[in-house]
């Protein structure tokens, strides 16, 4: 429950700390006096949107602040858990919300920085809050839908219909792409097959454009680079003196020398190896000499050669040989779903007519679990409609499966709430009901069955009497008294009669401090109770008929509670 509430700076609250118990707890006051405020800091602790209007005049930021004292261990540890959140030493839930005008809202949970998603996600199930803007929620037929599941418990059904819808959905994705992509998809196989022919066929290699420039220069230069080897050959070994000649005579004076003197030993070894290089280099000039040929046809295919390669590159948009493999690679990748399209695109036919199967099997299921909840709840609802003085109501929860052509996330159904005032006359959605009493009443009703079946520990009304009063309200009070057993109730309201119920009756008042107008709350004790009821029933003037009016529903109500 919710057990300590904190407040500064919000709306025309300057600042409350205010304690509460389980129970019917009752909030009165006069009008705009600022009870519908706590329920919008209640709002913000749940994760409800914030606005700067929120932070009181003058002030940077605004805090609101909570501590719940959840159901067991068990429950915090789940909630935490999901929402990686570290619980704390005791089992509690500390709620912080700043919201700032120079910055964005802030939330602490346990102390530790969290999203609005994440406290959203932390408080649903935890505490709900039923105001008058509710009556349009009520009104809608997707939200309709949502409170009969909610009721029926159909979330097994659901959630198997929906896992099949969501790949359903993949498969509807899937297939819509590989028919669009059909219309472009033969000219696009002509264009890569075209494309990869013609690369194909050049046969590039990487690296080969620069080993034909090599090979290029060398054809062109051919007779140039024969007599320049010819001419080394013949200074290496043929002419005489030959270099290799000279050498030789050169190195056998050294190794003559160094058998006297040891300190030449070094330069004829020098002489040894520098003889073995001069052979060898001539071998090698001879050799290349020999190799070398001018042949104009191979001077003229690589010339047409570095051409295409050149070409190629320039075409598709490539630096170098290797770009050009690369992009027939992506190329071949591009081509092979189009050529397997009609593979592809008849295994996604033949999977998605399986799923339909199953998906209406499984939509047929989740309609029969709503119908029967949709009984129960119209049984229920009846009852405590009659309990409400509304005993000729009736009212039908009408689940219609608009079948296949109407698959949607929650299944292919459309609930309606129906009803009518006045037993034998015609059912009508709610949204036609006229009454603004009778939709106060068929909304508490709702809620009743409702938050029998949620179990959720914390329950605020915020003026869901709107519209009724007399004996309709004691039975109101009543309910919303039956209802607070086992779990905490918060009720703004202005009706007497439900507030003589209350195990705990709070008054909301508006003071002024300081030349400003602020909101204060205080718990009353019995002697304040009745002034206050008498207030709320004589207004203004209140008489000793007021107050033994108020005395008599404050005796009524206890009486009613016990």
């Amino acid at each position: 429950m919710l057990r300590e509430l904190r407040i500064r700076n919000f709306a025309i609250i300057d600042s409350l700390e205010l304690t509460f118990d389980s129970g019917f707890l009752v909030f009165t006051g006069e009008t705009g006096a600022g009870k519908s405020i706590l329920i919008d800091a209640l709002g913000l602790l749940i994760g409800g949107r914030a606005a700067p209007e929120y932070i009181r005049t003058g002030c940077e930021e605004a805090v609101v602040e909570a501590r719940f004292e959840p159901p067991d261990d068990e429950w915090v540890g789940r909630r935490l858990q999901s929402i990686g959140i570290d619980p704390l030493d005791e089992p509690a839930l500390l709620i912080r919300r700043i919201l700032s005008r120079s910055d964005r809202s802030r939330v602490t949970i346990n102390g530790q920085l969290a999203t609005v998603s994440q406290l959203a996600r932390l408080c649903a199930g935890l505490v709900n809050i039923h105001g008058q803007q509710d009556y349009q929620s009520l009104l809608s037929t997707s939200d309709q839908l949502e409170l009969l599941d909610r009721f029926g418990l159909v979330q097994p059904a659901k959630e198997a219909y929906q896992s099949l819808y969501g790949r359903y959905r993949e498969l509807e994705q899937a297939r819509l792409q590989l028919e669009s992509a059909d219309r472009d998809r033969l000219q696009r196989i002509d264009l890569l097959t075209f494309q990869l022919s013609e690369l194909d066929a050049a046969h590039v290699c990487d690296g080969e454009e620069s080993t034909l420039t090599g090979e290029l220069a060398r054809l062109r230069h051919a007779a140039q680079l024969a007599a320049a080897a010819e001419e080394s050959y013949q200074l290496l070994s043929d002419n005489e003196p030959s270099l290799l000649t000279q050498m030789a005579r050169v190195h056998k004076l050294v190794k003559t020398m160094a058998q006297v003197d040891a300190e030449l030993e070094s330069a004829a070894n020098t002489l040894d190896t520098v003889a073995i290089h001069l052979k060898e280099l001539s071998q090698t000039m001879r050799d290349y000499g020999e190799r070398l040929s001018h042949d104009p046809k191979r001077l003229e295919e690589m010339e047409d050669r570095l051409v295409l390669i050149a070409g190629l590159k320039k075409k598709h948009g490539c630096a170098d040989e290797a770009a050009l493999l690369a992009h027939a690679t992506a190329l071949r990748q591009e081509l092979e779903p189009l050529t397997t399209w009609g593979d592809r695109h008849a295994a996604v036919m033949e999977e998605r007519g399986r799923l339909l199967t199953q998906l209406e099997q499984s939509a047929t299921r989740l309609s029969s679990v709503r119908r029967q909840a949709a009984e129960r709840f119209r049984r229920q609802v009846e009852r405590e409609l009659a309990q409400l003085k509304m005993e000729q109501a009736t009212c039908e929860v009408r689940c219609t499966p608009m079948g296949a052509s109407h698959y949607q996330m929650d299944g292919w159904d459309q609930v309606e709430f129906l009803v009518t005032a006045n037993r034998g006359e015609e059912l009508k959605p709610l949204r036609k009901v006229a009454s603004g009493g009778e939709l106060s009443r068929l909304m508490l009703a709702i809620k009743s069955v409702l938050g029998r079946a949620d179990r959720v520990p914390v329950l605020v009304f915020d003026e869901v009497d709107a519209g009724i009063g007399g004996a309709v309200a004691e039975l109101v009070g009543r309910r919303l008294k039956s209802l607070a057993q086992g779990r905490q109730l918060l009720c703004v309201t202005h009706l007497p009669q439900v507030a003589a119920f209350a195990d705990r009756h709070y008054v909301v008042e508006k003071i002024g401090k300081k030349g400003r107008t602020v909101t204060t709350l205080r718990a009353l004790d019995r002697k304040a109770q009745v002034a206050e009821l008498a207030r709320m029933v004589g207004g203004s003037s209140i008489t000793e008929a007021t107050r033994r009016h108020a005395e008599e529903l404050l005796l009524a109500g206890r009486a009613g509670g016990e």
